[in-house]
């Protein structure tokens, strides 16, 4: 039974069911048909288009005040301004019948747009060493060139900042710009060089939500669907949890007090590069790993692994953590071992490898297999640093030191050396006796075809 909108539906397995039916929308009389409200939000709605896949005797008319006015639309064309803008969208078609025509709608897609931008996705910028995400949006409503009223000109990124320290610091130390371009209620501050605007609650000028918002930048409006701007975040997410950042963006015109913004949204960024594999893996003496200090600002911490493979894979077994880049493995006999590092975000670099593989010579000397240099130590250094190098045989060897600029300071050992461990002491002078200057040096050791180099830092 049908009474107005509700059919009654009864069975023996559901018993009775009402049902709206909204039979109302349907005028049989002249075919036409009209949709419940599409858009359930309180924003106002400027601009429409449809695509639809349907037999061509349908036209259509969308509403964007309940159906008190309606504008016709062509279905895969262009953006059209709705003549009386609302915050309630309908759509109706009229079927027209004809012979041998079903005039009948297998899809339709309605896209909309409001005086204010849309925030349709944020996304980690990917291979990055974090910081950034990608917003995309899309347009205002008003960002077109045939807007006579309120003309979009360009948009403006936010983010809030929701630490209560930063907030307070804001609040307290920040100097009061006197900008009242955003609303009476809202404050523009100036804090260690940057601006902010605050918000307060129950003040919304433009739909600005309450909170403490900083600028990150913004970018013309050249009427295109969909925008994209890579902004900074608060924070990067890592194991430890993720690290949302709420942005909000503000659509502007050429009168500084008309604007839009739009409705907040959040994202994350990740550190998404592995630091670089551990330098020099040598062993400085039997039994202790050492390799070069990592460069990483976000280090973290390396790992050590021992395996009786060369190859790093699952079957290393972890021996331990250190943050220093030295590591004892003398307790943990394997035939190889592997050194990596890992930074703040989780990421674990590619694994630097080294044999444990010492022969001895007849007087009982331990004679590395390998030519490597060790680290200095100390280093950074003051006063002097020392610097260690392995011989599996004898050679000549020439141990300088040169400038960050490639300038030669110092000949330490130009002379034939014999196979073994040997340690050599640089003052921190240069070959006129001198003392340099604090900076970046690096030792460079050359032994027949073996070469390589060493980072210094000496410091005042």
């Amino acid at each position: 039974m049908i009474a107005g909108d509700l059919a009654f539906v009864a069975d023996d397995e559901s018993g009775l069911q009402v049902i709206q039916v909204y039979q109302s929308e349907f005028d049989t009389e002249n075919n036409v048909g009209q949709s419940l409200a599409v858009d359930g939000a309180p924003d106002t709605i400027l601009r429409a288009r449809l695509t639809s896949t349907e037999a061509r005797s349908v036209t259509w008319e969308l509403s964007a005040d309940a159906g008190a006015d309606w504008t016709a639309f062509t279905p895969d064309g262009p953006w059209t301004r709705i003549t009386v803008p609302g915050d309630s969208l309908l759509w109706r078609t009229t079927h027209t019948w004809s012979r041998g025509v079903n005039p009948t709608v297998s899809e339709l897609t309605l896209e909309w747009l409001n005086e204010h931008a849309f925030i349709t996705s944020i996304a980690d910028v990917p291979n990055d060493q974090g910081g950034r995400v990608m917003i995309r949006l899309t347009r205002s409503g008003y960002d077109f060139v045939d807007e006579t009223e309120h003309l979009i000109t360009n948009y403006h990124v936010w983010l809030r900042i929701d630490e209560v320290g930063a907030r307070e610091a804001i609040r307290t130390e920040g100097v009061n710009l006197d900008d009242d371009r955003f609303g009476d209620d809202s404050t523009i501050l100036d804090w260690q060089g940057k601006r902010y605007l605050v918000i307060p609650r129950g003040g919304d000028r433009g739909g600005m939500p309450p909170g403490i918002w900083a600028s990150v930048g913004g970018f013309p409006a050249i009427q295109q669907d969909e925008y994209g701007f890579i902004a900074e975040t608060l924070a990067d997410s890592t194991m430890m949890g993720i690290a949302w950042t709420i942005y909000c963006v503000t659509a502007h015109t050429a009168n500084p007090v008309d604007w839009f913004a739009s409705a907040p949204d959040s994202g994350y960024s990740v550190d998404n590069i592995a630091p670089c594999v551990p330098q020099n893996l040598v062993f400085g003496e039997p039994g202790v790993l050492e390799w070069d200090e990592p460069i990483e600002e976000d280090f973290a911490y390396h790992s050590v692994y021992g395996s009786e493979s060369e190859i790093f894979d699952e079957t290393a077994t972890v021996i331990g953590y250190t943050v220093d880049p030295t590591f004892d493995v003398s307790g943990d006999p394997y035939d190889y071992y592997h050194v990596t590092t890992s930074d703040a975000a989780g990421n674990e670099s590619a694994a630097a490898t080294i044999k444990r593989e010492v022969s001895s010579t007849p007087g009982g000397n331990a004679v590395p297999t390998l030519f490597a240099i060790r680290a200095a130590r100390p280093n950074p250094f003051q006063a002097g640093t020392s610097i260690g190098f392995d011989l599996p045989e004898a050679n000549h060897l020439r141990l300088t030191i040169f400038d960050s600029t490639g300038r030669l300071v110092r000949v330490v050992i130009d002379d034939h050396q014999p196979a073994g461990r040997h340690q050599v002491s640089w003052d921190g002078t240069n070959e006129a006796g001198q003392r340099v200057a604090p900076g970046i040096y690096f030792a460079r050791i050359a032994a027949g075809s073996f070469k390589t180099s060493k980072r210094l830092v000496m410091i005042k």
